[in-house]
């Protein structure tokens, strides 16, 4: 159907006119969108399992959930979590070696004063 849509072939056929065509068209994108986001109610308990793994990996350090969790969005995009603690280098790799991490920015100072 998509196809069709994109192709412009579905105008023309019966009953369907360039409204009705305009109309598929917006509802494939929303359906796309849609798909990009998961539910609140379905994110959260991943995301406490990653605190908990990561807590287990690098004791000392402390996380805190972030983005659009920690707003408690009716939907969610991605899993924000930040990080800190006196190893940074453990951190980031507890994060990278995480199964489905996509991308790890890290911030913040690299030479905390003494």
């Amino acid at each position: 159907m998509e196809t069709l849509v994109r192709s412009g072939n579905l105008t023309g056929l019966p009953g369907i006119q360039a409204k009705t065509e305009e109309n598929i068209r917006k509802g494939i994108g929303q359906l796309r969108k849609g798909m990009e986001r998961f539910p609140l109610g379905k994110a959260l308990p991943i995301a406490r399992g990653i605190l908990e793994l990561l807590q287990e990996v690098v004791p000392g350090a402390r996380f805190a959930l972030a983005g659009s969790i920690r707003r408690w969005k009716e939907t969610v995009k991605d899993i924000d979590i930040l990080a800190g603690g006196k190893m940074p280098e453990v951190i980031t790799k507890a994060f990278v070696g995480l199964p489905g991490t996509r991308r790890c920015s890290s911030g913040g100072r690299k030479n905390p004063p003494s």
